[in-house]
C-alpha cells in the first residue's frame, strides 16, 4: 500500500514538472525578440541674435516607423533599452556647450541628461549614460508605444553657430508571434 502511494506520488510530481517546463517551451516558442533602432536628428538653432549663444532643437520619434516594430505592435510585452548614444554630426564653428539639457520625453515621463562646459566639434560623442536610471524612464516611454521626443536645450559660448547632433536609441523588444 505505501508502495502504491509512493507511485502515485511520484506520477503527480513527474506530471507537474512535465506540464511546466512544457508550458515553458510553449511560451518560448511563442515569443519574438527583435532590436529597434531610432534615429533623432537634432538640428541647433540659434534662438536669437541677441540671446548670448542660446540655442534649441526639437525632433519626433514615431516607433511604428520600424516595420517589425510596427508588425508586432498589439503583440509587444517589453522594451528594453540596449543603448543611448549621442554624436555631433556638424559642427561650424567649434563650441563650447556652456550649460545644456538634453530630454527624451512623452506626456508622461521624461528622462535628462545635463552637460556643462562641453567642447564641441565635429565627432563629439555626449554621454547618454543610465546614472540616474534615464534609461528604465526611456523603456517606459518606449512601452506606451506613441510617438515622443527628443530636445536639446542651451546656450554656447558662440552665437551664430551650426550644429547638428543624432541621437539614436536602440531597444531590445520581445512580442507574441503573430
Amino acid at each position: 500500500m505505501k508502495q502504491l502511494f509512493y507511485l502515485i506520488v511520484a506520477l503527480f510530481l513527474s506530471a507537474g514538472l512535465f506540464t511546466s517546463s512544457s508550458c515553458n517551451k510553449i511560451e518560448e516558442a511563442t515569443t519574438v525578440e527583435f532590436t529597434a533602432s531610432y534615429d533623432a536628428e537634432l538640428q541647433l538653432v540659434p534662438e536669437s541674435r541677441n540671446m548670448d549663444g542660446s540655442f534649441s532643437a526639437y525632433a519626433t520619434i514615431d516607433p511604428t516607423s520600424d516595420s517589425d516594430f510596427n508588425k508586432y505592435l498589439n503583440k509587444i510585452k517589453d522594451i528594453g533599452v540596449i543603448s543611448i548614444t549621442g554624436k555631433a554630426i556638424y559642427v561650424d564653428p567649434d563650441f563650447i556647450i556652456q550649460s545644456a539639457e538634453l530630454r527624451i520625453y512623452s506626456d508622461n515621463n521624461a528622462a535628462k541628461w545635463g552637460y556643462l562646459n562641453v567642447p564641441v566639434t565635429d565627432g563629439t560623442e555626449l554621454t547618454l549614460g543610465n546614472e540616474d536610471g534615464q534609461w528604465d524612464t526611456v523603456a517606459e516611454i518606449a512601452n506606451e508605444k506613441k510617438v515622443y521626443h527628443v530636445s536639446l536645450i542651451g546656450s554656447a559660448n558662440v552665437d551664430e553657430l551650426s550644429c547638428t547632433v543624432l541621437i539614436t536609441i536602440k531597444y531590445k523588444v520581445k512580442a507574441g508571434a503573430l
